[in-house]
């Protein structure tokens, strides 16, 4: 109960993994969640002893709570509708799927950058434009400002 009411709580699968190649994923995901409460949870395959392999946590180096879990006790720890099948939850997750959707923000975000740049362009050739100074060179302006927007239209 007490690590739920915490918020936010990153399970790490260490399983057929040492925690000198799993610490460094800790790290990266805590500077980029600094505001957040961070409690990392990691579960271990018993060994042949019966025993949880526990790594060495190094807590006093780390800024967060660490908390060594078997798979079987991540359920009284976190709701299992927030828990994937594998982990014994009832979240349903398609990481083929959500890595074709993650593909696609990244896709979309990309072009709607290129395209703020290529607005913010627009907008600072055109400010840069002369006022027509009578109604004869009118038409020549407007024709030299809609250049560039029908070319930004196009793409």
């Amino acid at each position: 109960r007490g690590l739920r009411s915490r918020g936010f709580t990153v399970v790490v699968d260490m399983r057929g993994s040492k925690w000198d190649s799993v610490k460094p994923v800790c790290v990266r995901t805590l500077r980029s969640l600094s505001r957040l409460t961070f409690t990392p949870l990691s579960s271990s395959n018993p060994t042949l002893s019966g025993r949880s392999t526990r790594p060495t946590w190094a807590a006093p180096k780390l800024s967060f709570e660490t908390s060594l879990v078997s798979v079987e006790g991540l359920s009284r720890l976190i709701d299992p509708s927030q828990l994937t099948a594998d982990l014994g939850g009832s979240l349903e997750y398609d990481h083929v799927e959500w890595t074709e959707l993650r593909l696609g923000l990244e896709e979309f975000s990309g072009a709607a950058q290129q395209l703020l740049a290529q607005l913010e362009q627009l907008e600072s050739g055109l400010s840069r434009q002369a006022e027509p100074q009578d109604v004869t060179t009118g038409p020549e302006v407007r024709n030299h400002e809609t250049t560039p927007y029908t070319g930004l239209k196009q793409d």
